[in-house]
């Protein structure tokens, strides 16, 4: 699979003055030039890691329908922006916790919350979606909260609620050893719709 670095960029992390000059590198990465696929990597100075990779809506669509989810509950989700999120605790002696709900969406200056796991589930209820493929569901979510151990990561799906193509920022918030993090991931973008059987 090939992989280009098209961006890079320095970021500052707000927190306690004892960090102040801290800062993080952010990359972005073409992870398949027929995809088009892209993913963006942010690292800490403390070696924690934050990575946001690009779900094709069409990939996500088949794979919610092949678990249960109709047309249009796959195609809703689908359609949202969904970024599948890494966290990797690279750190020697943090212990790192973090909340989804601290998590904002920055669009044209304004910012929203993320649609956590359980209004998603909502939805799918008043969309009839079966029991199994709620589970289903389930288990793709990235966790809303979340504590690791140096050495820890986890993986899951987060939704920005956005339209395709659609470019973002992301404003995270974390804890190291229960000191405040946070950083704004720049210049994500939702992927375009398209279907990726036409491009084989």
């Amino acid at each position: 699979m090939a992989r280009h670095f098209l961006y890079t960029g320095l970021l500052v992390i707000a927190c306690n003055p004892v960090c102040a000059k801290d800062t993080v590198v952010q990359k972005r990465i073409q992870e398949d030039s027929a995809v088009g696929s892209y993913r963006w990597i942010v690292d800490s100075a403390s070696g924690v890691r934050f990575q946001l990779v690009q779900r094709i809506p069409d990939q996500t669509r088949s794979f919610y329908n092949g678990r249960g989810f109709s047309l249009e509950a796959a195609d809703r989700y689908a359609s949202a922006c969904v970024m599948q999120t890494i966290v990797n605790n690279n750190s020697a002696d943090k212990a790192v916790t973090f909340d989804l709900a601290d998590w904002r969406v920055v669009h044209h200056g304004s910012a929203h919350p993320l649609k956590l796991t359980a209004e998603w589930q909502h939805e799918w209820e008043r969309l009839n979606v079966p029991k199994a493929a709620r589970i289903a569901f389930q288990w793709s979510q990235f966790p809303n909260v979340q504590r690791h151990q140096p050495g820890d990561w986890f993986q899951g799906m987060i939704a920005a609620e956005l339209p395709p193509d659609t470019k973002f920022e992301l404003a995270i918030k974390w804890a190291e050893n229960g000191e405040a993090r946070s950083v704004i991931i720049k210049d994500l973008l939702c992927a375009k719709d398209r279907n990726l059987g036409e491009d084989k």
